[in-house]
């Protein structure tokens, strides 16, 4: 198996939100959405990763 860790980019926004809402140990706040996360990836590019 080949994984690939890369930095999280805006459009994976929704994906990352669908898995942590589907996660019973992560609690999310209402500042918790994917245009949100967009925001905060724009203006922080490196430092969330995905793999």
């Amino acid at each position: 198996m080949n994984i690939e860790i890369r930095a999280l980019r805006p459009e994976d926004s929704a994906a990352a939100n669908a898995l942590w809402c589907f996660m019973e140990s992560v609690v999310l706040r209402e500042d918790d959405n994917p245009e949100r996360l967009s925001r905060f990836l724009e203006r922080n590019p490196d430092c969330c990763y995905a793999a």
